[in-house]
């Protein structure tokens, strides 16, 4: 489990690595895991380092213990209160007086954020995951020995011709696999497709945790910023309030039940505001570029004509002819190989190697 967690961190420094999935995957697993685990951390670190809540209350003597207590059972507001003229209509956005017919709303989360934005940061992880263990590091260890410079190959003792043999070796290794690479090709865009509706679910998810108020928040948070400050509700202070009421009982002196008003300020809405206001922008523009990712996908796996341009366009080196031999022998699986083996290669070892190819499938075919 704290590898799932912490393998986006480690992800992110490393250097050489071999690349099995496109710019858009990685903006989950690599860019939105350590972003949401990076935040986590801001979160704990004020929540356990510094003051999570603060309560002021008449009877400082027992002060300590009514911060436990709210912090235990949840601070709430009033969304009755939210609108008015602070300092004199109201003390703060919701915060007022409490009666029997105003409505209480519960800041519920907020022990909760740091642990929650862990949890959406493991499941940003999950499909990179799923797909890492599928590919078992193929790609890895059909490109070995074909990009390295030429100090690690006379470190190794390798010459030219351990590169030349590598890619007779690569070639004969994917004529002997043509059209059994079907299931390779699916499982990445099975993986595709989880990454979309991931950001999906978890925009939902979010939702559910923040009490149905995310799916707005972020058009809310535009309009407050355009709006009259007299007619204007701050989205920030009605979801993420800095200030909030607790109300607790005590045994009073004559054995009577009395009521406790407590006010508690929460600092950890400072970050969780600004954290969540990101979040709603930014999956949106991720469920936009994974759903065009999608829309490609099916277009190259229905067409082969666009199969053959994408090859092109990897292959910039390989004659025109060379691509159109390959594309046409190559199923999807082969074609999906082949874009994952060109994001590896160097563009000169990649021409070399679909120059064989071409050459291998012409030879077969005056066989």
């Amino acid at each position: 489990m704290l590898d799932i967690l912490f393998d986006p961190l480690k992800n992110l420094f490393k250097v050489n690595r071999v690349a099995i999935d496109n710019f858009i995957f990685q903006l989950h697993y690599r860019f939105t895991a350590t972003a949401l685990v990076m935040l986590a951390i801001v979160v704990s670190l004020t929540q356990f380092v510094g003051q999570s809540i603060r309560c002021n209350m008449d009877d400082s003597s027992k002060l300590r213990y009514y911060t436990t207590y709210c912090w235990i059972h949840s601070t709430f507001i009033l969304p009755k209160k939210l609108n008015g003229a602070v300092g004199e209509d109201i003390p703060y956005p919701g915060i007022g007086t409490y009666t029997d017919e105003l409505e209480k709303k519960y800041i519920g989360y907020y022990q909760f954020v740091y642990f929650f934005l862990l949890l959406q940061a493991i499941l940003f992880y999950i499909p990179h995951y799923i797909w890492k263990s599928w590919d078992s590091e193929r790609i890895k260890m059909l490109i070995q020995d074909l990009n390295q410079s030429s100090w690690f190959r006379e470190e190794r003792n390798l010459t030219e011709g351990c590169r030349e043999e590598a890619q007779i070796l690569l070639r004969n290794c994917f004529r002997n696999n043509l059209r059994a690479n079907n299931m390779y090709a699916w499982v990445y865009f099975i993986c595709e497709i989880l990454n979309c509706l991931n950001v999906f679910f978890q925009a939902y998810l979010i939702d559910i945790f923040l009490g149905y108020e995310f799916t707005k928040y972020g058009i809310e948070v535009v309009q407050f910023l355009y709006q009259h400050p007299k007619d204007r509700i701050d989205p920030m202070s009605r979801i993420f309030p800095k200030q909030a009421k607790c109300t607790a009982y005590n045994w009073g002196g004559t054995g009577t039940i009395q009521k406790v008003d407590i006010l508690c300020l929460l600092p950890l809405n400072i970050y969780n505001e600004k954290i969540f206001v990101f979040l709603w922008f930014w999956f949106i523009v991720l469920f936009c570029l994974s759903l065009l990712v999608l829309f490609y996908r099916i277009l190259v796996f229905c067409c082969k004509t666009t199969r053959q341009l994408s090859l092109h366009m990897r292959a910039r080196f390989a004659s025109d002819d060379d691509v159109i031999i390959v594309n046409t022998k190559c199923g999807v699986g082969d074609w999906f190989l082949l874009i994952q083996l060109a994001r590896n290669i160097d563009p000169a070892n990649f021409k070399v190697f679909l120059g064989g190819l071409a050459s291998d499938f012409k030879n077969m075919k005056s066989k």
